[in-house]
């Protein structure tokens, strides 16, 4: 099918700018609130407005031009120290996996029963590695930690879709994932 043809100027010495919010994506009983070039904050559309500790959501933004995108839950210190995020795109999305991401982003333990307000430092890098990881895109959110529901499955391996056993089958491996460390 061919690739995707890009123009890279030789002139151009700017990071990718954020333009707007990806509402297609957005994770349904979330909102945006408070958009700027600088970033934008999440808000849950009930109760106090923030996340529960095992609850995820997706989230994505635009830029103006192509480019790749990193994340760190600290001010980074450069885009190579973050964490990389997808593949070259001005559409860039993300989920938001409280299970992993406290760890992942360096957010550490959070205190039960505590408003935890929370920044995600996003950079973007375009194909002339034009960056803004001294000037990282902010997005903020509030979580509280409390478990109040029984884990999930959010996925399995070992079994498809369309996965039959034999009747004689005793035995079969299968590893289930959950939202929450059980």
């Amino acid at each position: 099918d061919g690739g995707v043809c890009v123009s890279v100027s030789k002139d151009d010495t700017s990071a990718p700018k954020l333009t707007s919010v990806r509402e297609d994506i957005l994770t349904e009983g979330f909102s945006y609130q408070s958009f700027s070039q600088e970033g934008f904050e999440i808000v849950k559309n009930s109760g106090d407005g923030c996340l529960d500790q095992f609850e995820q959501i997706n989230f994505g933004f635009n830029l103006d031009e192509k480019a790749r995108c990193a994340i760190s839950g600290v001010p980074p210190e450069a885009f190579e120290a973050m964490a990389p995020l997808g593949v070259f795109s001005d559409e860039q999305s993300y989920v938001f996996t409280n299970v992993l991401s406290y760890q992942l982003w360096g957010l550490g333990n959070l205190e039960p029963e505590v408003k935890h307000d929370i920044t995600l430092f996003f950079a973007c890098q375009d194909f002339s590695k034009n960056d803004n990881a001294l000037n990282p895109y902010l997005v903020k959110l509030c979580v509280i930690r409390q478990d109040l529901t029984a884990p999930t499955i959010s996925s399995a391996v070992g079994l498809g879709s369309n996965t039959v056993l034999g009747f004689d089958v005793t035995e079969h491996d299968v590893t289930i994932f959950v939202n929450e460390p059980s």
